[in-house]
């Protein structure tokens, strides 16, 4: 990585939630929803941007979106029903909740690996794998709530995020991947792996060159 976040990544993510609101409050929960999180996921800054708080999953690019449009469609709706009515969805999501007690209460002894230590894990730690594996979640279960006639909706923000996205990514075609470092300080990966023959792949506010490939894939399809 070279660079660190700048004033700009830390505003970008702090006013995320009120460009959500204001989403949800215009286009409604549904659509609100899937502009909230696929605009959030193309335009916010990448890890290590973030609010770092005790206990939580660092509210980032991964993080934010979804609580932002969670707080958003109960402010807006006045609430959600996001528990599965299936038996078997509610009994896999509780099996994803429980599964990081299971790692902790398993792995209580330090690892010793030459001078390094590694203590070992602590009940407290769970409670924060157990917050991040729900708002990894998040999306699914707002989506799955919201959006269960709301597909086109969906596939028409796949497509069009990518066709706006296309033209940062010509624009880091002919001049390398450089708009991450422009606007919010940092470059977010190995900028050699970005280098192909005499040219370059984009990845714009993404994590990797790879993840701006698979959305043009996914609006294609």
């Amino acid at each position: 990585m070279i660079g660190q976040p700048n004033l700009v990544a830390t505003l970008a993510l702090a006013l995320w939630p009120l460009l959500t609101l204001a989403l949800v409050r215009g286009l409604g929960p549904a659509r609100g929803l899937v502009a909230g999180i696929v605009g959030g996921y193309l335009l916010l800054p990448p890890a290590p941007a973030g609010f770092d708080l005790p206990l939580l999953p660092t509210l980032g690019k991964d993080a934010l979106p979804a609580l932002s449009a969670l707080g958003a469609i109960l402010l807006v709706a006045g609430r959600v029903w996001l528990w599965p009515a299936d038996p078997w969805a509610r009994g896999l999501l509780v099996l994803l909740l429980l599964a990081p007690w299971a790692t902790v209460l398993t792995n209580p002894d330090p690892v010793a690996w030459g001078p390094v230590l590694l203590p070992g894990l602590h009940p407290r730690e769970a409670v924060g794998m157990t917050l991040i594996a729900l708002v990894v979640m998040l999306p699914l279960l707002l989506g799955r709530a919201l959006l269960a006639d709301g597909a086109r909706d969906l596939l028409l923000a796949f497509a069009l995020g990518a066709l706006l996205y296309s033209l940062p990514m010509l624009l880091e075609v002919r001049l390398s991947p450089q708009l991450n470092i422009w606007i919010y300080g940092f470059f977010q990966h190995s900028f050699e792996q970005m280098m192909r023959g005499e040219g370059f792949r984009p990845i714009v506010f993404l994590y990797h060159g790879l993840w701006a490939a698979f959305l043009v894939l996914t609006g294609l399809l």
